[in-house]
């Protein structure tokens, strides 16, 4: 299994089977402007305010669900690229895990991300 590494290499319990590599400097923004044109297309029928993510200051729609495996599936969308970019790795590391292994992920590990979390 492969962590994803940030700059920071932040620890997690959780160790997902996909990664992304880049540091946190000028070409990090590069990365998450060409992550957000990877995340997949997200249905216009899930952009209801019970999947929006409330405190974040860009719009965000969160939608998660456990498929027929029991594996958790999850599509996101906003209206702020490089948020959008946030959210591909999030949704690239946690799409596909067990729902144990998405409980384990620390706020620690988005905290790193500077993804606007309080608290860990």
């Amino acid at each position: 299994m492969v962590l994803i590494v940030f700059s920071s290499s932040p620890s997690a319990s959780f160790k997902p089977n996909k990664s992304l590599t880049f540091k946190f400097n000028t070409s990090w923004v590069k990365h998450l402007l060409h992550y957000a044109t990877l995340l997949p297309p997200f249905d216009d029928s899930s952009l209801v305010d019970s999947k929006q993510v409330i405190g974040c200051t860009a719009r965000v729609w969160l939608q998660a669900e456990m498929d027929e495996e029991g594996k958790m599936r999850f599509a996101a969308n906003n209206n702020s690229e490089i948020t959008k970019g946030f959210y591909f790795c999030l949704v690239l590391v946690l799409d596909d895990a067990l729902p144990e292994e998405v409980l384990q992920v620390k706020t620690g590990i988005l905290l790193s991300l500077s993804v606007g979390l309080s608290g860990a």
